[in-house]
């Protein structure tokens, strides 16, 4: 059996094992909230965000599949390196995940037991609280393209010449340690932390989706909805393609905000440098190096890590 299948079934089976654990364990916070009163009460429909990651499982595994299986009949080329890394590196947040998972409940739980409202967990918040995540995620996302040490992290997701599923695993595991804190307004204005949670978990299995050539443009929808067809743009080095279409959900923000950009001319997928890597931790660590090694020839500090990414 070659490497590349190895990879695949020791990535399926960690996918569908360390989820389990960590839906466990949350539980077992939620349970135990450990002299936090009420502040890890189940929400009013018994769901909570533990379950999201794993029910996602099947359905992430089998759109890989899929997608790979429709590439073979297709005859369309498939880079097993550039595959076998996104996965590596997939594995790599689920195990970060577990460790913030905790951590982020404790934050969230903090800041809600300060709220400014008493919002009730009923189908109105559940939806102005998505629309609350929205507007944090744009703002998030842009600011990680805008914000030099913040593109450090977020440069590894761009800095793929493919855009598959598997790209929806490709993610630095250092932003994994400081992308939830964006979400804390949520529950300092008095959403649940739980809600925050599920909404940011199903955001991230959405994502994921909308990392594919499979689907093509959706008409009204594009204009609407963050699809497959506006995230291509997101991911295009083109001129015209070059930070656009940072929504989560939706392209609200994006028309408002003047970033949205409609999929024209064929997109070409990467760094607009041209760089290639597969090393797993030159992804990870690569753009901090460099600016690193800026500031140690006398490079001004706050432009360095501060300033806006040349790209």
């Amino acid at each position: 059996m070659g490497t590349f299948f190895k990879v695949v079934l020791l990535a399926i089976f960690l996918l569908l094992v360390v989820p389990f654990s960590l839906s466990e364990t949350f539980n077992d916070g939620l349970n135990n909230p450990g002299g936090l009163s009420n502040s890890f009460d189940y929400l009013t429909d018994g769901s909570h965000d533990s379950g999201v990651s794993y029910w996602s499982i099947p359905f992430i595994l089998s759109a890989l599949v899929v997608e790979i299986i429709i590439s073979l009949f297709n005859s369309t080329s498939f880079n097993k390196k550039d595959t076998m890394v996104n996965i590596m590196l997939g594995l790599a947040i689920v195990g970060c995940v577990s460790i913030v998972k905790g951590w982020e409940l404790f934050i969230y739980s903090t800041a809600w037991s300060f709220a400014l409202f008493e919002i009730p967990v009923n189908p109105l918040s559940w939806l102005a609280c998505l629309l609350g995540y929205d507007f944090l995620f744009y703002w998030f996302h842009r600011f990680g393209h805008e914000v030099n040490f913040l593109w450090a992290a977020h440069n590894t997701h761009h800095s793929s010449t493919e855009f598959n599923f598997s790209i929806g695993a490709r993610n630095n595991i250092l932003h994994v340690f400081y992308r939830f804190l964006f979400w804390t307004p949520l529950c300092l204005v008095g959403f649940h932390p739980v809600v925050v949670m599920t909404i940011d978990s199903l955001c991230t299995v959405y994502q994921f989706f909308l990392h594919t050539k499979i689907v093509r443009k959706l008409k009204f929808l594009d204009q609407i909805i963050c699809t497959p067809s506006n995230h291509r743009v997101h991911h295009g080095c083109n001129d015209q393609y070059i930070d656009k279409n940072y929504g989560g959900y939706s392209m609200i923000w994006d028309h408002i905000f003047g970033t949205y950009e409609v999929e024209v001319e064929p997109v070409k997928f990467g760094l607009t440098t041209g760089e290639v890597s597969y090393s797993f931790l030159n992804l990870i660590f690569g753009y901090w190096v460099l600016m690193l090694q800026r500031l140690s020839r006398g490079g001004d500090f706050i432009r360095i890590f501060f300033g806006r990414p040349s790209k």
